[in-house]
């Protein structure tokens, strides 16, 4: 069994829960009570996926999503077992059930956050050509939950900054703050593409922008000391976005 994080505490409190609950579940009926016995198994994967991986963890993870039936529930145990086969290394058994979902017609309504998933499944192991297939076929569909919509549209902006697209990358960065303006990532997003078009001033604010929003999270932070120590002289209203910074959120450019 792989040991995701250290805390021996904690190590020892997920073993006795996951006992507990997978002794419950593998006693219900399956067959007359699948939702009971499918939500059961969501529990045994949710309460296990930040600290542990196995084999038994994994099989349970995919038995509970097989075993419900509402399209909602079915998405919770999706977004369980991706980060139970990312933390295994077993992305294309990950792919692979998504594929299957694809094609159930029960579940069209969630077919581009099921490429959602998929996208960031590929991305977190750094198969970004893929992600980006993923997220841009999620973002060709003009539905679903604003934020899942607003992500899709970020982190494929992301995989075109990391294939040296920065123009592609600002008008899907564009979009993604059209839906959500007070959302950072898609501003950090932007001024990076902004950067790699040679244009500091503006990507500088962009950069002040997510640090305001983000209540000053390190990436954007870091991003915009890189983008001074380089660019300074380009960027008119530096003073401004100084003093902005550190007397709003203590962060010194």
């Amino acid at each position: 069994m792989r040991i995701l994080q250290t805390s021996q505490r904690h190590d020892v409190v997920a073993v006795m829960m996951y006992t507990w609950l997978r002794q419950i579940t593998r006693e219900a009926d399956m067959d007359n009570d699948d939702q009971k016995s499918g939500a059961g198994f969501v529990a045994v994967s949710y309460s296990n996926e930040r600290l542990l991986y196995s084999e038994e963890i994994l099989e349970d993870a995919k038995r509970a999503y097989h075993a419900l039936k509402g399209v909602g529930v079915k998405m919770n145990a999706l977004i369980d077992l991706q980060v139970i086969c990312v933390a295994g290394g077993k992305v294309d058994d990950f792919l692979a059930i998504c594929m299957e979902a694809l094609k159930d017609e029960r579940m069209s309504q969630a077919r581009p956050d099921i490429l959602y998933r998929m996208g960031s499944a590929c991305q977190e192991v750094g198969r970004d050509e893929e992600a980006l297939e993923h997220y841009l076929a999620s973002a060709e569909f003009d539905t679903g939950v604003n934020e899942v919509r607003y992500m899709r549209l970020a982190k494929a902006a992301f995989c075109y900054l990391l294939k040296a697209e920065p123009l592609k990358a600002r008008e899907l960065c564009k979009s993604a703050i059209v839906i959500d303006p007070e959302h950072w990532v898609a501003w950090k997003n932007l001024a990076m593409a902004l950067e790699a078009l040679d244009e500091p001033g503006e990507a500088a604010n962009c950069y002040a922008r997510a640090i305001k929003l983000s209540n000053a999270n390190i990436i954007p932070i870091i991003h915009i000391r890189e983008l001074v120590k380089k660019r300074s002289e380009r960027i008119r209203n530096l003073a401004g976005i100084r003093d902005e910074l550190m007397e709003k959120h203590g962060v010194m450019v």
